[in-house]
């Protein structure tokens, strides 16, 4: 059985498009889960690029 947060549900939670009670949960988790918090640094690692990719294309249109 696996304990941890699928991706989904820390993009979820990292997005604030979750219950309270979920989003208590997986701030509880993540205090105690050292693979979670590094999930959840990799997804919002994964934004920063994705930013970095639409502004580099925005200056290209220009």
């Amino acid at each position: 059985m696996n304990f941890h947060l699928s991706p989904a549900r820390l993009d979820a939670y990292r997005h604030h498009d979750s219950p309270a009670v979920s989003r208590a949960y997986c701030r509880l988790h993540l205090f105690f889960c050292s693979k979670c918090r590094m999930a959840l640094a990799s997804l919002k690692e994964s934004d920063k690029f994705v930013d970095q990719i639409k502004k580099a294309a925005l200056r290209d249109k220009k």
